[in-house]
């Protein structure tokens, strides 16, 4: 009884040690971050923490003025992101069009790269 309880209270004073460190190493793509695309259509991104999952976790919604061929309007995305290191986010989400809601693409994976010198994703 006692090794499990020196386990257990050995293992909850790691989580409150790794979690702060999670959180804390996500703090570079939180905000709002706007951009032109390449058909110069007007885009923004917003990045926000997940509260349930230690800071591993983050919120992604987008939305592109205007997308080209695939939609010829509005479109808007909400993805989740998973913190795999430092400064790398995997991500997986949906675009769909606004008017009419259609041609939804899911599941559409990717990754966004945090460059700490330019403070550019």
């Amino acid at each position: 009884m006692k090794r499990f309880m020196l386990l257990t209270i050995f293992l909850a004073v790691i989580l409150i040690l790794t979690i702060p460190a999670a959180a804390e190493s996500n703090r570079n793509f939180i905000g709002r971050w706007l951009a032109t695309d390449l058909d110069e259509s007007n885009m923004e991104l917003w990045i926000t923490r997940s509260g349930w999952s230690g800071g591993r976790l983050l919120n992604l919604r987008a939305r592109d003025d205007r997308t080209g061929g695939w939609c010829g309007g509005e479109a808007r995305m909400e993805a989740i992101g998973v913190l795999v290191e430092d400064n790398s986010l995997q991500t997986s989400g949906a675009w769909w069009c606004i008017n009419p809601v259609e041609n939804i693409m899911f599941p559409l994976e990717g990754s966004l790269i945090y460059d700490l010198v330019t403070d550019t994703i």
